[in-house]
């Protein structure tokens, strides 16, 4: 059973001060540069596996509050998001 949770990203500032933000708040998370952009990698533990979606999606969802930043995360499958700018 896979229990990462993958977030997109497009800018790699932006990336950084996420990948902060989740480690801050307990959760194992790594970057990785991929085609058209970053991923973050959060790696719960076997306790929190079924649950980090959602955790991870409040947390996200959080962060761009707390900054004001224009993204919207989007759900790209059971365990991925993707923070992207608005459409127009």
């Amino acid at each position: 059973m896979e229990t990462s949770v993958l977030v997109e990203m497009p800018r790699l500032v932006d990336a950084g001060e996420l990948l902060v933000a989740l480690t801050e708040r307990g959760l194992a998370a790594d970057l990785a540069h991929v085609e058209g952009g970053w991923e973050i990698e959060v790696q719960p533990g076997a306790a929190e596996a079924e649950r980090a979606p959602s955790e991870v999606s409040g947390l996200i969802d959080a962060w761009l509050a707390e900054r004001g930043l224009p993204f919207v995360p989007m759900r790209v499958g059971e365990r991925a998001f993707a923070v992207r700018p608005p459409l127009d």
